[in-house]
């Protein structure tokens, strides 16, 4: 019984002894971990004093100063510059959907009789409506009051460009679109009585200085009168710029050379050796190109009108 009990006596020794020893060997970790982690603290510290030291990263109130009136010169330079760029905008003409269907009825009575008066074609004549068929059409309805102001703007653009374009003697004006072609479709010519589908309009542009519309003229005329309108466009008051110009012709810009005519002693199986573009030929024989011959063009102007944002623009219209 007393061996029993010496026994069971060593046993819990031995258990209280490795008790004690696994906890002085974590004790003896956690000490070395905390000694690491305060001299680590202890050097980050010393960084950051040191970078401290060395450049204050607060702002003092020089700085401040300054950084203040390098903001006030940049908002004055931002508005003289959109000041100056609003120059060349259009303004709104009219706010009134009453007022601005009289005014867009005048227009068009002018520019047919322009068009008239200068022997220029317009595609379907009577029923021709210079991009505004919606609003012209039998049956329509006044536009909606918060669309007023832009459709006053469009007016005038297109106003303007047809006004060159008639003044430069443009054979004929097709189609005048106000927006982006649905697909490059080239504009068709409404059918009698009926109304044009409208055109989807194209969103001003989000952009912090400017927003603009696109609009789309077809026309044919000859290369004179296309280096007019150009000019005309690049020269006018209002910002307008011309993103692209396609030209179509069915004949070609070169003609090929008469041939010489046969005489009655000549066979009629001789080959003809060359073609004469000398002087034996006949003056008008030996024109193989110019304004003389020149036959005219399919013209597809696409242009921008910019809007310029600042405090004297109403963003809402």
């Amino acid at each position: 019984m007393r061996g029993k009990l010496n026994i069971l006596v060593l046993i819990v020794i031995v258990v209280v002894l490795a008790m004690f020893g696994s906890s002085g060997y974590l004790l003896f970790r956690g000490i070395a971990k905390f000694s690491s982690s305060e001299k680590k603290a202890g050097r980050l510290f010393k960084e950051i004093v040191r970078y401290h030291d060395k450049s204050n990263p607060f702002p003092i109130p020089p700085n401040v100063g300054r950084k203040r009136e390098n903001a006030e010169k940049l908002e004055t330079w931002y508005n003289e510059l959109t000041d100056e760029l609003r120059k060349g905008e259009v303004g709104a003409v009219e706010r009134s959907p009453s007022k601005f269907m009289s005014l867009l009825t005048k227009t068009r009575d002018v520019l047919m009789a322009k068009a008239e008066k200068s022997e220029v074609t317009l595609s379907g004549k009577e029923d021709f409506a210079f991009g505004f068929s919606e609003y012209l059409a039998e049956g329509s309805t006044l536009p909606e009051l918060p669309v007023v102001p832009n459709l006053s703007r469009e007016l005038v653009v297109i106003y303007e460009v047809c006004k060159a374009l008639i003044e430069a003697k443009a054979m004929s004006i097709e189609a005048v679109q106000r927006g982006e072609p649905s697909a490059r479709r080239r504009p068709t010519r409404p059918r009698p009585g009926h109304a044009q589908p409208k055109v989807d309009r194209v969103k001003p542009l989000e952009h912090p200085l400017y927003a603009k519309r696109k609009f789309t003229f077809v026309f044919t005329c000859k290369e004179r009168t296309l280096l007019q309108v150009l000019n005309a466009i690049s020269q006018h008051k209002i910002y307008m710029e011309i993103s692209s110009v396609e030209m179509m012709r069915n004949a070609p810009d070169v003609l090929e050379a008469a041939k010489p005519e046969k005489t009655a002693d000549e066979a009629p199986t001789a080959p003809v050796a060359t073609v004469l573009i000398g002087p034996e030929a006949r003056p008008e024989a030996r024109v193989v190109s110019g304004p003389k011959i020149e036959t005219p063009m399919r013209v597809t102007i696409e242009l921008h009108v910019y809007r310029f944002k600042g405090e004297a623009s109403d963003e809402k219209s």
